[in-house]
């Protein structure tokens, strides 16, 4: 989690630019002094809204149920939160891949065409997945829920699945690109690739491909812009040859430390304290004790 001083910072950041993005949307003289406005209120804007939202912890709702199930998932709120940033996004990156990718005061070559193209397309699907993430995949992906027998993750592409404690070697905590996440280590994969389907297993493989491609063009878009893409290459998985629902789960292993990464919103607090928590689930082998 970032510093308060951090958070305040970027929030006023956001702010002076979504206040100035309007007041060039109302007064800018021209179609471009306009343009540029949009720009700043709904991508800028947006961007430190998200940034602000992951930085500040973005971190999930406890629910206690019947029967000892705890639930960690998004709050209301949140996934509100989640439609308005995208919706933001989409319109702002189409102005920038369109709009002013095209004009030349703003882009006089043709390196700076194709970056503004790049970046605002990246930037509009990034929106349209956030509004898809918050409305069609709410009660599907991104929940978590501690059982008494052990963890049910819904993620990867898998139906919610209960992997007991005894399959479970570990947790740790580990930091991809600013975010921190909580890592599941599996000791066995017999609860994850018992009875799963061909449909399961084809959701899994397109769910990574998905990914490989968002990462690998983030990475590029990063380039372009001149960011630093070290942390981030750790995000592209390494070959096409990890097709198999096994060999994804050893990359991820490999990779990051664990079978399962778990974000902010799989969470009711920060990664290093919640792999604290759950292995003294996993050691007390009952997954009774209380939140603390």
């Amino acid at each position: 989690m970032w510093p308060r001083w951090k958070l305040v910072l970027f929030s006023l950041l956001g702010l002076v630019l979504i206040v100035y993005g309007f007041w060039q949307i109302f007064t800018g003289p021209d179609i471009e002094s306009r343009l540029e406005g949009v720009v700043c209120a709904f991508l800028c804007g947006g961007a430190f809204g998200f940034a602000v939202f992951v930085k500040a912890g973005g971190h999930g709702k406890l629910s206690t149920l019947p029967g000892g199930r705890r639930e960690i998932g998004m709050a209301r709120w949140q996934y509100a939160l989640l439609i308005v940033i995208g919706l933001a996004l989409v319109p702002a990156g189409w102005m920038i891949a369109f709009v002013i990718g095209n004009s030349t005061p703003f882009f006089p070559t043709a390196v700076q065409h194709a970056v503004a193209v790049a970046t605002g397309l990246l930037s509009a699907l990034c929106g349209l997945f956030l509004v898809y993430y918050a409305i069609v995949k709410r009660k599907t992906v991104g929940k978590l829920a501690i059982l008494p027998e052990g963890l049910e993750l819904c993620s990867w592409g898998f139906a919610p699945r209960v992997i007991p404690w005894r399959d479970i070697e570990g947790f740790g905590a580990v930091q991809i690109a600013e975010q921190d996440y909580t890592t599941v280590r599996l000791s066995s994969y017999e609860s994850i690739l018992k009875n799963l389907t061909k449909l399961e297993a084809d959701a899994v493989r397109k769910f990574y491909k998905r990914y490989r491609m968002f990462a690998a063009v983030t990475v590029v878009v990063a380039v372009a812009n001149l960011s630093d893409p070290s942390d981030l290459i750790r995000t592209i998985p390494g070959s096409a040859q990890s097709e198999s629902v096994d060999q994804i789960l050893l990359f991820s292993r490999k990779r990051f430390g664990g079978e399962f990464l778990l974000p902010a919103v799989m969470r009711d607090r920060s990664a290093e304290d919640f792999s604290a928590f759950l292995e003294g689930l996993r050691q007390s082998g009952s997954g009774v004790l209380e939140a603390g």
